[in-house]
This record gives structure tokens, C-alpha cells and sequence, in this order.
């Protein structure tokens, strides 16, 4: 009797243990699953990532922590393993898996997944109206690569870029310094946001022979602790745009700054002809000074973020705001706009043909009828599959500026340079050295691969000689070089070409039969 009193004791305390640590497990992932549904990823992730410690199995756990990884930062590639973890009980994982990979640049992989997932797709949370956006932007990045431009893009390196993100590039033109915005460990009061990165500060690095200093920040009589970001600078170069968040970090409005010679005043706030309850996210002041294009979400455009205009008058005030047009703005989001002297403007879009997030795109203006014409894409290499924007023209160069978080950075987002005139690529004649008879010789075909995609990216045979041939090669890109034909051993090169790399010699052996 005293043995199964002592039983059933143990079974009660391990039954009471059990309901006790199961009433735990509900409690925290009801803590999880409203943080999410709160877009408050950071907890989410770090509740999910708990609760995975002690339910492996849950794929829903393992999904929605790399669901909350992916929108905290695009860019944070240790997303797919949890959506590899999960993808074969949640569907949806197929679909992130894609977006994932089409951001990476690695458009057949994201196609792959991302045709799996339309076809399982029941429409629960994300429609197929958007998987054939992203679908679209791949097979548009596709399309753009093979056509490819030779423009050289460069990142401005780790003297600029940081692993925080930067962005808004500006040239001040008194005196050439760069003026940008970050989100690092160094703003002003070290503060973060939500999502656990810093607030945005505007920094500036000095113009000198080699390129720019060390950048620092602005000032305290711009920065504060709070968001403060660069948006726009005058042609005069006494004029600064900036973008401030109210005091309830509810949102936020446009300040001007007046640089008297010396310094920059304190930003006063302007007026509702451009600040309005919306957002209004970019600007830029036209060539002569008389108009500033901006972003907004306010109502009456044409979806999301449209670009509008307004000009100054004679006694210093602003128009009311104009659209500018179906041409331009589109059902998904403008911003950045940039105008140079020739009246161009560039800005970026979500919409026309990206090929992925924002692309950067231009528009011609019409004189006679006073508007802007059918926007054109600047096409690979500026834009990427994940975000460009931010465009800018260095004053009197083939020079320009732009902002981009694609693969082989220093962070989330980092600052580009592009030079319009100089090519990315090498013209290099190749020397074949070999006693064989030149008859033998005519079946001869060099296939060159990238080496580190394996992709095919050309096929030379020799001149009428058969003794050379011409090969057009990109800059810094390693090379497989695969030389074969029926009477030679093939010749395996493995080489990368530099600006004077414009020869190169080979030694073909005849094949041992």
C-alpha cells in the first residue's frame, strides 16, 4: 500500500512539473507570436530562437525566427538556414528562401523557389500577385545582365563604408567634402531604435588628394540624439535639406540649414507646402535652384511613394506640390530623386523594370511641354537585385554617386562610386605558341568561365592565323580558361586581368595519342 501511495505521489509531482513547464513553453511563445505580429522583430527573434531551444520539431518556430531575421535586415544571410529548417512543412519558407537568394544575386536559385512556392501557394498570407513581382524582377535581371553595361562601379572602401549602413551621398561644392548618413555606434547618444541599430546621424569627410579623410559628424547643432539625415543640397552649396523625427518618434519633417560662410545655421523646419502628416522621404533641389522634387506617400498618387515638385516664387515661398505624372511615378514606391544640369532626372523605383527592390532609373525633360519622359533604367552593373538609390552626379565629372546594399560589401548598405568613362573591361591579345601545323590547328576553341560561379562567360576561336586571337575580358573577375581542340592537349589557365593585363601567351602541345 505504502509503495503505491509513494507511486501515485510521484506521478502527481512529475504531472504537476510537466503542466507547469507546459504552461511556461505557452506563455513565452504567446510572447513570441505577439512581438511578431508587432513587427517587433528583434524580440521576436530572440523569443522564437528560446523556444526552438527546447522544440526543435516546431517548423512554425523555426520559420517565423528567420522570418524575423529577414525584416530586420535584408542582408542577414543566416535567414535561409532557418527557412531551410522549416520549408518542407511551411511553404511560405520556399518563398523568403527566394527573395533571399534573388537579393544575393543568385536569380535561379531564387526562380527555383520561387516557382515551387506559386505552385503550392493557397494564398493565405502572401498572394501570387507578388511572388510574379519578384518572379518578373528575376527574369529582368536575367534579361539586363546580358546586356550589361562596361561602366566601372566601385565601393568607396572601409575609409567611408563601415558594417552600419550608409547612405545619401552629397557633394558639398565649396569645398568637395562628402556629406552622408549613418547609423553607427558613434551618433549622437549611442541610442537605438526598436530593431536595435543606431539612430541616423550626418557625417562628413573631408575632400583631399587621395579621395576623402576619416568622415566625422557634422555637428551638434544639426545632430541629435535622435534621427537626423542628410537629403539634399542646394547648387549654391548654402542650402542643406535634412530630415528629423518629432519628439514622439511618431514621424517626422524636413529642416533647412543656411551655411553663413563659417557654419550652418540650426535647421528650421519648412513649411506645409512640402511637410505635410505623411511621409516625405527625399528631395532634391533643381539645377538652378528654383525647384525642389521630393518623395510622399500622401494621398492622391498614384501607390506608394510618389515623386511631386514645387517652385519657388520671386518672395522666397514655395508652390503647392505637383505630381509628376504617370511617366515617372507608378502603384509601387519613387524616391531619391536627383536633377543635373541638363534638366535629367534620375531617381529610384520599386516599379517599371526593376529588377529587384529599388533600381535606379532616369527621365529626360520635355521642354516644349514642360515635363519629364518615359523613365529608363540605368541598367548592370549600377543597379542590383537588392537596393540602389540615392544617385548623385559629381559636379563637372563623368563621375557619380549612389548608394547600394548588394553583395561584396562593407554592411547593410554602403556608399558606390561610378565612372562613365572608364570600362570594365580588358582587351587582351593571346599568343598561341606551339610548333603544330597551322591545319591542324582549325578546330581550336577557348571557352572562358567565371571560376567562381562556374558560369560560361565566352567562347573565342583563333584568328585567321590560327595563331592568336582576341579576348574581351572584365577587370578584377577570375577566369577557368579552357583551351581544346582534336589535335592538342587542352591548356587549363586559371588567370584574373588588370587595366594593363593586354597579353597573354599560351603553350599548345600536341595530343599523345
Amino acid at each position: 500500500m505504502k509503495t503505491i501511495y509513494i507511486i501515485l505521489l510521484c506521478v502527481f509531482f512529475s504531472t504537476l512539473g510537466f503542466s507547469q513547464k507546459n504552461s511556461q513553453y505557452k506563455k513565452e511563445l504567446k510572447a513570441a507570436n505577439l512581438a511578431y505580429e508587432k513587427a517587433d522583430y528583434l524580440n521576436a527573434f530572440n523569443y522564437f530562437s528560446d523556444l526552438i531551444k527546447k522544440d526543435t520539431s516546431d517548423a512554425e518556430l523555426w520559420f517565423k525566427a528567420g522570418a524575423s531575421l529577414f525584416n530586420m535586415n535584408k542582408m542577414d544571410t543566416s535567414s535561409t538556414y532557418y527557412f531551410e529548417k522549416s520549408k518542407t512543412k511551411i511553404p511560405e519558407a520556399h518563398y523568403y528562401l527566394g527573395k533571399t537568394y534573388q537579393l544575393q544575386g543568385q536569380t535561379r536559385k531564387a526562380l527555383d523557389e520561387l516557382y515551387h512556392f506559386k505552385s503550392v501557394n493557397k494564398e493565405e498570407s502572401i498572394e501570387n500577385s507578388e511572388v510574379d513581382k519578384v518572379i518578373r524582377a528575376c527574369e529582368s535581371n536575367i534579361k539586363e545582365e546580358a546586356n550589361k553595361e562596361s561602366f566601372i562601379v566601385r565601393n568607396l572602401g572601409s575609409g567611408i563604408n563601415s558594417k552600419y549602413p550608409e547612405y545619401v551621398p552629397l557633394v558639398w561644392n565649396v569645398n568637395g567634402s562628402l556629406i552622408f548618413t549613418s547609423r553607427r555606434a558613434d551618433s549622437k547618444g549611442g541610442l537605438k531604435d526598436p530593431y536595435g541599430r543606431y539612430y541616423e546621424d550626418i557625417y562628413v569627410a573631408q575632400k583631399t588628394s587621395t579621395g576623402w579623410s576619416k568622415p566625422g559628424p557634422i555637428g551638434d547643432d544639426i545632430n541629435t540624439q535622435t534621427h537626423d539625415a542628410c537629403v539634399a543640397m542646394s547648387p549654391s552649396g548654402n542650402e542643406l535639406i535634412i530630415y528629423r523625427t518629432d519628439e514622439k518618434q511618431t514621424g517626422g519633417d524636413f529642416y533647412l540649414c543656411q551655411f553663413d560662410g563659417t557654419k550652418w545655421s540650426l535647421p528650421q523646419k519648412m513649411g506645409p507646402e512640402i511637410n505635410s502628416e505623411y511621409l516625405e522621404a527625399s528631395a532634391c533641389f533643381s539645377s538652378d535652384g528654383t525647384e525642389i522634387v521630393f518623395s510622399s506617400n500622401r494621398p492622391g498618387g498614384f501607390g506608394g511613394k510618389d515623386l511631386y515638385r514645387i517652385r519657388k516664387f520671386m518672395n522666397g515661398k514655395y508652390s503647392l506640390p505637383f505630381n509628376l505624372g504617370p511617366d515617372i511615378n507608378t502603384n509601387e514606391d519613387e524616391d531619391a530623386p536627383f536633377v543635373d544640369k541638363d534638366n535629367t532626372l534620375y531617381f529610384s523605383s520599386k516599379g517599371h523594370n526593376s529588377i529587384g527592390e529599388y533600381d535606379i532609373f532616369k527621365s529626360a525633360f520635355d521642354a516644349e511641354n514642360l515635363k519629364w519622359l518615359e523613365a529608363k533604367t540605368l541598367g548592370v552593373p549600377i543597379n542590383s537585385p537588392n537596393d540602389d538609390i540615392y544617385f548623385m552626379k559629381i559636379e563637372d565629372s563623368q563621375k557619380a554617386l549612389f548608394t547600394s546594399r548588394r553583395e561584396g560589401g562593407f554592411g547593410d548598405a554602403d556608399l558606390y562610386q561610378i565612372d562613365f568613362e572608364e570600362s570594365s573591361q580588358v582587351i587582351v591579345y593571346c599568343k598561341l605558341n606551339t610548333v603544330i601545323e597551322k591545319s591542324e590547328l582549325k578546330d581550336l576553341v577557348m571557352s572562358c568561365y567565371d571560376a567562381e560561379t562556374g558560369q560560361l562567360e565566352g567562347i573565342y576561336r583563333p584568328n585567321k592565323n590560327y595563331m592568336s586571337m582576341i579576348l574581351v575580358m572584365t577587370k578584377d573577375k577570375p577566369y577557368k580558361m579552357i583551351l581544346e581542340g582534336n589535335m592538342i592537349e587542352p591548356v587549363i589557365k586559371r588567370m584574373t586581368f588588370a587595366t594593363g593585363d593586354t597579353e597573354i601567351s599560351l603553350e599548345v602541345s600536341k595530343r599523345i595519342k
